[in-house]
């Protein structure tokens, strides 16, 4: 089973690429708005939090995160 948090993550997370380097592994995210929670949202210049680094992530835009294993 799926918990909340992968639930969620599926929502608002449009693609995700990700590679290994070693031992760390790249997720390069697409964050968009499309939680139900929220209204529809035609300001890109708005932010929603990132599930990943906590940062206010600005719509639409790819982030590249380092994830250390």
């Amino acid at each position: 089973g799926q918990s909340h948090g992968e639930m969620i993550r599926l929502h608002y997370i449009d693609r995700t690429e990700s590679w290994r380097d070693g031992h760390v592994t790249y997720l390069l995210i697409k964050h968009v708005c499309s939680l139900p929670t929220l209204p529809p949202v035609e300001d890109e210049n708005m932010s929603i939090p990132c599930e990943f680094c906590e940062a206010e992530v600005p719509l639409n835009i790819y982030i590249l995160h380092m994830v250390k294993y």
